[in-house]
């Protein structure tokens, strides 16, 4: 068995060994059965709020990728955005839906540096809305959540992803790639573009929008999950409670995250006064709205067949079309 092998079994192990240690702890038949008698409409609402969520972080992409003038189709980039939800839920980490984003954006013709940088600015947007979330949840509403053990832990990530993406955007605004070693171009490159994009106030602020929208939709997803369960969660105490779960499930120690969030969610429901059943099984019911997400994924990824466009005659065809 190989490193990588070994590292993916690993991880497999942790998250089954997490979900277990769960079970043993709460009363899986409790959970089983309340999951069973689940609001099918809620739930099927809640599966819906999130494929529309995933649209508009599509559109967000399109919106980077065109202030880095490696512009991404809006039906590549929803198609990519799908089959991302697909991969999450199947890789042993928490970003193998970029690299399977990557490949679509390169397979429509972008460069292939040029692809790479434009999702990990994405991606870094992402990120930020997390953080940025998190302190708005902190500065406009007094949530029993912040009252969790780990929630120290939760608002010195989101300040220091605010913070981290700030400073990215001043460092790529006064770098100079020349006066620098060979090897940090490409980071260079990284936040030059990452700055670039916050040049524009008017790219900006539709990224901010499409931000919104997005992690607006995701909440009131996962608030819907509760309520099928008969959970009643204030929204800002969802957007916390959510928040903390995404990134309890970007660590790398499980596959899609599994274990993870449920561990999150018990401790940060807890300080709600929610026992653990109810608060894992809306973890649980809340992991298998991104199943269904990420099946629609699959099933996208099956009929869309790569085909890698040559970039020279992509680039022919538009000058073309500029001449007549």
């Amino acid at each position: 068995m190989n490193f990588k092998k070994l590292i993916i079994a690993a991880k497999l192990a942790v998250g089954v060994a997490l979900i277990a240690f769960i079970f043993y702890k709460i009363d899986m038949a409790a959970i089983t059965n309340a999951i069973y008698n689940a609001n099918l409409s809620l739930f099927l609402l809640a599966t819906g709020l999130l494929s529309v969520a995933v649209i508009f972080n599509a559109f967000r992409w399109v919106s980077i990728s065109r202030k880095l003038s490696y512009a991404v189709e809006p039906k590549i980039a929803i198609i990519g955005y799908f089959e991302a939800m697909f991969f999450n839920q199947i890789l042993p980490t928490g970003f193998g839906g970029d690299a399977i984003r990557i490949v679509r954006a390169y397979d429509s013709g972008i460069v292939a540096g040029w692809a790479t940088i434009g999702v990990l600015i994405d991606r870094a947007f992402g990120l930020l809305a997390v953080g940025l979330m998190l302190l708005a949840a902190l500065v406009n509403h007094s949530s029993q959540v912040a009252t969790a053990s780990t929630f120290p832990l939760i608002a010195a990530c989101a300040a220091l992803i605010v913070g981290g993406a700030a400073g990215a955007a001043g460092l790529g605004m006064v770098l100079r790639a020349e006066a620098l070693p060979g090897w940090t171009r490409p980071f260079v490159a990284l936040l030059k573009a990452f700055a670039d994009v916050f040049r524009s106030p008017k790219g900006l602020g539709y990224i901010f929008v499409t931000l919104t929208a997005s992690s607006c939709l995701t909440v009131a997803s996962f608030m819907a999950c509760a309520s099928s369960l008969g959970v009643q969660v204030g929204w800002w105490d969802c957007a916390i409670i959510l928040q903390g779960m995404v990134l309890a499930s970007l660590i790398p120690i499980s596959i899609g995250g599994w274990g993870l969030r449920e561990g999150a969610a018990i401790i940060l429901f807890g300080a709600l006064g929610i026992g653990t059943e109810a608060a894992a099984a809306t973890s649980i019911l809340f992991g298998l709205v991104l199943t269904v997400v990420g099946l629609i994924g699959a099933a996208v990824w099956m009929f869309s067949g790569y085909r890698r466009v040559d970039l020279a005659a992509r680039l022919n065809s538009i000058k073309s079309a500029e001449k007549t």
